[in-house]
């Protein structure tokens, strides 16, 4: 079998078992649509209700940390030449009105 080969295979693979995880979503109820956002897993759902309510706060601001760090890190490498002052402007001004 040729690279290419192995490689079609592979794709092929997760192909169908993302269908299979589709038709599980489907089965159990689950909107696929434009207008869900998200689907939590079970295991996942179980897992957060288990937390108190500051174990979940901490969660979200470890998440909104990793974002500003991630998005000014981005911002430095792209645009070297910003000041620190115009790289806090755009991280508002993404959170604010998205990238567009």
């Amino acid at each position: 079998m040729t690279d290419k080969e192995t490689l079609l295979s592979y794709r092929l693979k997760q192909a169908e078992e993302t269908l299979m995880d589709a038709e599980k979503m489907l089965q159990k109820n689950l909107r696929l649509d434009r207008g869900q956002i998200e689907v939590v897993d079970d295991r996942v759902a179980e897992i957060l209700r288990k937390k108190t309510g500051q174990e979940r706060l901490e969660m979200v601001w470890d998440s909104w940390d990793f974002f500003c760090q991630w998005i000014e890190a981005y911002l430095k490498n792209i645009h070297p030449e910003w000041t620190q002052e115009q790289i806090q402007k755009e991280i508002a001004r993404r959170v604010m009105y998205g990238t567009k």
